[in-house]
């Protein structure tokens, strides 16, 4: 199975998983190269955009649509993942260990995304994974 998570915004994290193993994880600004990943993936999961008060940037439910329209595209139904749950992922040890080599919050999220799906104890984190960012 190839996974692909996204933390949508102005900023967006992308992880990408193969066979439960972490491959690579961005942080990349705009949206062109989504089309590309989606083309990659046989299930994609995004975050969730809420309002969150008068500084909130909408550009996260314009990345939610592109990532939706190019999902339909290739025949896949995304899943939408709400932000809390990264609270179990932020607080497993392993988990915070490879977090902490990934410049962007962004990034962390979406790889977070990933593991709460795959389940900590199915998910492979290899020494060489490549962080984008």
């Amino acid at each position: 199975m190839r996974l692909l998570c996204y933390d949508p915004g102005g900023t967006t994290g992308v992880a990408y998983f193969v066979d439960h193993c972490l491959i690579w994880v961005a942080a990349q600004m705009g949206t062109l190269s989504i089309p590309e990943q989606i083309a990659q993936a046989d299930v994609v999961l995004y975050e969730t955009a809420t309002w969150r008060g008068p500084a909130f940037n909408p550009v996260g439910f314009e990345v939610i649509g592109v990532i939706k329209h190019f999902c339909t595209l290739q025949g896949i139904k995304p899943i939408s993942r709400p932000p809390t749950v990264l609270r179990g992922p932020r607080t497993w040890p392993r988990v915070a260990e490879y977090a902490r080599r990934m410049k962007s919050q962004h990034a962390r999220d979406a790889f977070g995304h990933g593991v709460a799906y795959l389940g900590l104890e199915n998910v492979v984190l290899p020494d060489d994974f490549c962080v984008l960012t």
